[in-house]
């Protein structure tokens, strides 16, 4: 029976994209890019673009939900409060399209964040089955302690990373946004 290679950790089977890796380095880069010459249509976990941002994203949560932790929020409920920093008084569906929630979830996180006193919700006189949502003196207050816990994460995730790197790869993820979102139009 052959030997299995030694299970590695997670990060380990990640792609390097700086090249630091010489297993990854000495990989063919083509192997990512399905209009690439001689592409085989295979599927690698290791090379795959969404696992690699479905695995920093999860690395990035953990780290940004630890960090606010102490102060009583969730990732769920920062996500709500940035946006009500950025547009404060949207109703609560509005809300949710933007922090991509569905209405019951949306429902739940305005109620920790109404218990918690950072928000309240109040109807509209146009139309009594809309609520607004407003951030309270308390919860506008919470934004620079929060946001600040936030940047930690992204100050942390970034250390040796250089200012065009980050920029070359805020670039990247545009594009691959914009390609999915005009997916439907192409196909």
């Amino acid at each position: 029976m052959p030997q299995r290679p030694a299970v590695s950790s997670r990060a380990d089977r990640l792609p390097d994209l700086a090249g630091r890796n010489s297993r990854s380095a000495n990989r063919k880069r083509t192997a990512w890019h399905p209009n690439a010459p001689g592409f085989t249509p295979t599927f690698s976990a290791e090379r795959h673009i969404g696992t690699a941002l479905r695995e920093t994203y999860r690395a990035f949560a953990r780290a940004l939900s630890q960090n606010l932790a102490p102060l009583g929020l969730t990732l769920s409920m920062w996500f709500a409060l940035r946006s009500l920093w950025e547009a404060d008084g949207q109703s609560q569906a509005e809300l949710g399209r933007r922090i991509e929630l569905n209405p019951a979830a949306v429902v739940a996180v305005l109620k920790a964040l109404e218990v918690a006193g950072l928000v309240e919700r109040k109807r509209t006189r146009k139309d009594r089955r809309i609520y607004n949502v407003f951030l309270t003196a308390t919860g506008r207050k919470l934004r620079t302690k929060a946001t600040a816990l936030a940047l930690q994460v992204d100050a942390r995730a970034l250390r040796g990373v250089t200012h065009e790197e980050i920029d070359q790869a805020l670039a990247i993820l545009q594009r691959l946004r914009g390609n999915l979102a005009n997916q439907s139009k192409t196909a």
